[in-house]
């Protein structure tokens, strides 16, 4: 790897981490009902990701 692909890589990163994600923003939205709900919500919403990510993997394709 170039040092040039490793900085591009690094910043990428560093800006997808760095801006809110929907999850983020319904999360610090619904902060006011407590802590269980809300990491109920996050919990549910990663393993919805997951779920996305391996339906992808075993070749699940949405009809067009």
């Amino acid at each position: 790897m170039t040092l040039s692909l490793i900085m591009s890589m690094s910043l990428f990163a560093l800006a997808a981490s760095l801006s809110p994600g929907p999850v983020n923003l319904v999360s610090l939205s619904s902060a006011r009902y407590g802590l269980r709900t809300g990491l109920m919500f996050i919990t549910g919403a990663t393993l919805g990701f997951y779920f996305f990510v391996f339906s992808y993997w075993m070749g699940f394709k949405l009809p067009s």
